[in-house]
């Protein structure tokens, strides 16, 4: 089982690799019972990751859709991101990424990914 303070350095580090590549864009990642959103919404704390990258953040402990993995991390997206999964390789790009945690994702609709652990 991943830690709390795990799955939040592994967050971090996908939104830096979602900045990077382009896609961090109308995107929401459910970790911790928290709500990291990629723009500002109203009443959240503006997390700064580096000089040019934030994220804001809130409390959000319902399961904010039916195939998310609440025990780890999923992620709601449209704009770039939805494009690169579902139209060119984002998932592959993804996949990549995640292996260096030990982690793969599973698609629940063209616009949520939850993140799961290797067997």
């Amino acid at each position: 089982m991943i830690t709390t303070e795990r799955k939040e350095k592994i967050t971090k580090d996908l939104v830096k690799f979602l900045k990077q590549k382009g896609w961090f864009h109308d995107i929401v990642i459910y970790v911790n019972g928290q709500a990291w959103y990629s723009e500002p919404h109203r009443n959240m704390q503006k997390i700064r990751l580096t000089e040019d990258l934030a994220y804001w953040m809130t409390a959000y402990p319902e399961k904010p859709f039916e195939c998310a993995n609440m025990d780890l991390i999923s992620i709601s997206f449209e704009g770039p991101m939805y494009h690169a999964i579902n139209y060119g390789n984002g998932m592959e790009q993804l996949d990549k990424f995640l292996s260096k945690y030990n982690l793969w994702h599973e698609l629940g609709h063209a616009w949520t990914a939850s993140i799961y652990e290797e067997p």
